[in-house]
């Protein structure tokens, strides 16, 4: 492993937020990190066609995470060999830059994530299931504590071993000002509330 190559990459361009949501770029990400991949092994690894492969793995390029190591001609056929900028992806855009939909791929990416853990299958197998929700009001201050702690964990389970026969970890987390509820939902929970004064009233 080359030890040039930064364990954690800053990103501060909201464009790039889309292109690392997708769950295979991140996993051509990791596979790229301990040594360079062809396309044609990020295809065999992924378990998807050279196509598929070389477009996330241009996608990625472009925007600055993967970069081109090596050329080498075998069998008068050209092999590129391509890796990663670093294993950890930290985005740091600028608030005044966020776009209304800015967030969405990456909240969408979560949700896939969480929804490809089957709970069933763990008690089938007897396997460590674990789900954890925490919610706070924190300050600037705790929000830098927290964020910081938050980009320590993520580069450990990074840094883990690739164990085939285990179970997949997904760590998200984020924080941010809350939306305004829209009026559909004010009325909608007004109704709920006007509801349950009526049911009160009716078991009285």
């Amino acid at each position: 492993m080359s030890n040039n190559v930064p364990r954690a990459v800053v990103v501060s361009d909201w464009s790039v937020v889309g292109v690392v949501a997708h769950r295979l770029r991140r996993e051509v990400l990791r596979l790229c990190w301990d040594q360079p991949r062809s396309v044609a092994e990020l295809g065999e690894l992924l378990k998807v066609n050279p196509g598929t492969a070389l477009y996330h793995v241009r996608r990625l390029q472009n925007v600055g995470l993967l970069h081109l190591e090596s050329t080498e001609k075998k069998r008068g056929v050209i092999e590129k060999r391509y890796r990663s900028v670093g294993r950890t992806v930290e985005f740091r855009p600028p608030v005044e830059e966020a776009t209304g939909g800015a967030l969405e791929p990456v909240l969408s990416a979560v949700g896939k994530a969480l929804r490809g853990i089957d709970p069933a299958r763990a008690v089938e197998h007897r396997s460590t299931a674990v789900g954890h929700i925490a919610e706070a009001r924190i300050g600037p201050a705790q929000q830098r504590v927290v964020a910081r702690r938050l980009a320590a964990l993520a580069r450990y389970i990074e840094g883990l071993p690739d164990d085939p026969e285990g179970v997949r970890m997904v760590l998200a987390a984020g924080f941010g000002p809350e939306r305004e509820p829209r009026e559909t939902e004010r009325v909608a929970s007004g109704s709920a509330k006007t509801s349950q004064r009526r049911r009160k009233r009716g078991r009285r």
